[in-house]
């Protein structure tokens, strides 16, 4: 049996993920499924999306949690103690309840069992589902620090998605190059000014721009800087920290993108990429 802590070096388990015969599931032209989404919500469809983004590395939210999982003969704490709960041979990915199913028994629990050591004194963490914030926005997952006067701050998000939403080739043509010596439409200001003449006011693509629409959103009705997408096989991060378009020059919103299947070193797993992204933001706060 794997432990939490011994589960943060280890990928999450392989799953049966057949499409469904299905109108909104097509395939790419490497032939992976390509599984279309759709902003349902009038108020996402609204808002406006970033118009181009700057990448960052997995590794800078890994550097700052690698440490605090202990392992070998390190000394477990009493929270990552406990085990993971065996696999269920039942358990196969054909909607996105399966995949938040799924992320609730084998990433959820191992990444707040971790936060409970870094709960902040007179704090509470809270991991809410289905939460509302504001008039229009529901996330399907919220974390939140409440204090002792049940004062709450939400500072994270993560949205599920159906499997095989989430495509490279959908963010790749918003990714600026910071390089002064880049081409000139490959610079952040070029960028924008392309976005913003486009039929979407976004480069992105496809799903890419349904979910920064919903990303967006959240930041804009609840405050938190991070928010991360999530379709068991790829996890987008979107850093919204410093994100201000009007400036000169441009800040762009960040984002990492993350494969466990890609990332080969034992440390690089959703479970330490999400932590490391709940770590950063509680010290945005100053919780940490």
């Amino acid at each position: 049996m794997t432990t939490i802590a011994e589960s943060f070096r280890q990928r999450l388990p392989t799953l049966d993920q057949r499409v469904l015969p299905n109108p909104m599931a097509s395939a790419t032209p490497d032939d992976r499924p390509y599984r279309q989404s759709h902003a349902s919500a009038p108020s996402t469809t609204a808002t406006d999306p970033p118009g181009a983004w700057e990448q960052d590395q997995p590794s800078t939210l890994f550097d700052l949690v690698r440490d605090l999982i202990p392992q070998g003969n390190e000394q477990i704490p009493p929270p990552l103690q406990g085990y993971l709960p065996a696999l269920e041979s039942s358990h196969m990915l054909h909607t996105e309840g399966d995949v938040v199913r799924a992320a609730v028994l084998y990433l959820l629990n191992p990444v707040n069992k971790a936060l409970e050591l870094l709960c902040p004194a007179g704090c509470h963490i809270e991991c809410v589902t289905d939460a509302s914030h504001g008039m229009s926005s529901r996330t399907d997952i919220a974390w939140r620090c409440g204090d002792v006067q049940n004062r709450s701050t939400t500072f994270a998000v993560l949205e599920f998605k159906n499997t095989y939403a989430l495509h490279w080739p959908d963010f790749k043509p918003g990714l600026a190059n910071l390089n002064p010596n880049a081409p000139i439409d490959e610079q952040p200001e070029e960028m924008l000014t392309a976005a913003s003449d486009s039929r979407t006011g976004t480069l992105l693509n496809g799903n890419a721009v349904v979910v920064a629409k919903q990303a967006q959103k959240y930041h804009n009705e609840t405050g938190c800087t991070d928010v991360a997408i999530f379709d068991w096989d790829t996890m987008f991060i979107f850093d919204f920290f410093l994100m201000d378009e009007d400036s000169s020059p441009p800040q762009l919103v960040k984002g990492i993108w993350f494969e466990e299947t890609v990332h080969g070193r034992p440390h690089e797993t959703f479970r330490m990429l999400l932590f490391g992204m709940l770590v950063r933001s509680m010290r945005r706060f100053q919780w940490i």
